[in-house]
């Protein structure tokens, strides 16, 4: 026994030795894999909860209908219907901060790239911090993986947040320039620059060349500093960017990101809905939706129904099919969950597009950022609608894929 206890002893003032040995990047190491588990955890309760949302904004949409514009329920609803916009915007931006980059670059607009990011700040910022933006690139766009790049402008606004514990401005701008002063030739042509400004304590020359570095970092109780500006620079040229800093100690700090412009596009163009095609009713074309939660399925029937639609439900992957075999030649639209128990969304569209080819599809899910079955939107350029569903959305959207060819 005596032996035993010795042994045990000696094992544990190894791995004490050990640890006690273990440099201060293995513990950055282990905090990151300790947030990357989250941050999945977080991606997967964000979906959940939009599911959650689905219920309260669409319901709250079709008692709206039946109220009567002047009263006092019709205002509470709305009261309702607006919390759930916004907890939806919540959500999709947790989904922004959790999931990963899919690589994919899309035209974006920067207005749009602000307004996330902003949108951010303004929820989670110390209310002693005010934010500005300053919007002047005209029509210039971008093409970028705007998840990574607004993960990037995000944590630059992070940086400037902890320059300022006292307090202070905080401003993300944007321009276009046809040319910059960088030595680098590939920034000569059209740029749009970002930039985010801070009057914070600002930089002490000696760290100017070095705030890029992984792990470098003047808050040393803080596990996880030193890798926020290191992943905003790499995030920068995985979108074949730049960024530049300038500061001083005790002035403010200004980081530029320079991002190649592109032309506007002048492709096809989605026109805004009119109000007279909101109220447009179907002609009694068949729908059916596949959702394993019965509150959306009775929601999408009711709302469908009542504009002019015939609607079928079904409640997994293999009800869907089998309501195809049988019904395939009346079947004029599938609204399709991707993310249901037992089932594999991308399995399901496949095996529904092999019974009918032509089936009209509109898929739809709780991630709202870098869907799981991005891929299937980007190779069939299937229609795409992100939970929880807006009625009026989903209706115009319904709408536009049974009248295209």
């Amino acid at each position: 026994m005596q032996s035993q206890q010795t042994h045990t002893q000696q094992l544990l003032e190894r791995i004490s030795r050990t640890t006690q040995g273990a440099s201060d990047e293995t513990e950055m190491l282990i905090q990151l894999m300790k947030l990357a588990s989250l941050g999945k955890l977080m991606g997967g309760i964000a979906h959940t909860f939009n599911n959650v949302l689905g219920g309260i904004l669409g319901y709250s949409q079709l008692m709206k209908e039946e109220l009567e514009e002047d009263s006092e329920a019709f205002r509470q609803v709305e009261v309702i219907e607006g919390a759930s916009k916004r907890a939806s915007s919540l959500v999709s931006q947790i989904q922004m901060l959790s999931h990963k980059h899919s690589g994919r670059k899309n035209y974006v607009d920067p207005r749009a790239v602000v307004a996330e990011v902003l949108a951010v700040v303004r929820s989670s910022f110390s209310r002693n911090i005010a934010i500005e933006s300053s919007l002047r690139h005209g029509k210039a766009r971008i093409c970028v993986d705007a998840t990574a790049l607004c993960h990037a402008l995000l944590n630059l606004c992070i940086n400037a947040r902890e320059a300022m514990p006292q307090g202070g401005k905080l401003k993300l701008s944007t321009e276009a320039e046809t040319s910059t002063q960088t030595s680098d030739a590939r920034f000569e042509t059209a740029s749009l620059i970002f930039r985010v400004s801070d009057t914070g304590c600002g930089i002490a020359a000696g760290n100017l060349e070095r705030i890029f570095e992984p792990f470098f970092s003047t808050k040393q109780e803080d596990l996880a500093s030193g890798l926020g500006l290191s992943i905003a620079r790499s995030l920068i040229q995985d979108q074949e960017g730049r960024i530049e800093v300038s500061s001083s100690e005790g002035q403010n700090t200004i980081f530029s990101i320079w991002i190649p412009a592109v032309a506007p596009l002048t492709a096809h163009v989605v026109p805004d809905a009119s109000e007279d095609a909101t109220e447009a009713t179907g002609g009694g074309q068949l729908i059916m939706v596949v959702d394993d939660e019965e509150d959306l399925r009775h929601m999408a029937r009711q709302i469908l129904e009542k504009k002019g639609y015939r609607v079928v439900v079904a409640d997994c992957g293999q009800s869907a099919i089998r309501i195809l075999e049988d019904r395939g030649n009346d079947i004029a639209l599938i609204i399709l969950d991707m993310n249901m128990p037992g089932d594999d969304g991308t399995r399901v569209y496949e095996a529904l597009q092999s019974l009918d080819s032509t089936a009209k599809v509109i898929i739809t899910s709780g991630y709202t950022h870098n869907s799981p079955y991005q891929s299937l939107i980007d190779s069939c350029g299937a229609p795409f609608i992100a939970k929880p569903w807006d009625l009026p959305d989903l209706l115009d959207e319904t709408r536009r894929v049974l009248n295209s060819n």
